[in-house]
């Protein structure tokens, strides 16, 4: 039997709202990563199997770039520069311990 983390994030009622779901699940799954590569659970030449329930987030996690606002678009420049963000920063901790992500 495999044996793993899981984290519970709650958000306070001052904050909820204020930034979309998927871009909050993004973010959650950069930093479980993140925790595991700092406690060392992540090891040289591992490979890091990253899913979840939220198909965008999993998504973004392999994407190289997020595209600038068009007519239509229900994502704010605000969000868009977070997400670019946390994916930089991401892009940043896979190769520093030297791991790979499927």
């Amino acid at each position: 039997m495999g044996s793993g983390r899981a984290f519970t994030w709650i958000i306070s009622e001052k904050f909820r709202g204020r930034a979309p779901i998927n871009l909050l699940e993004f973010l959650t799954q950069v930093i479980q990563i993140w925790v595991d590569i700092i406690e060392k659970r992540i090891q040289p030449e591992d490979c890091i199997l990253a899913i979840g329930d939220n198909i965008s987030s999993m998504g973004w996690l392999k994407r190289t770039n997020f595209r600038e606002s068009t007519d239509g678009d229900k994502e704010n420049d605000n969000d868009r520069f977070v997400k670019q963000q946390v994916a930089r920063k991401f892009a940043e901790m896979i190769p520093d311990a030297k791991a790979c992500l499927y």
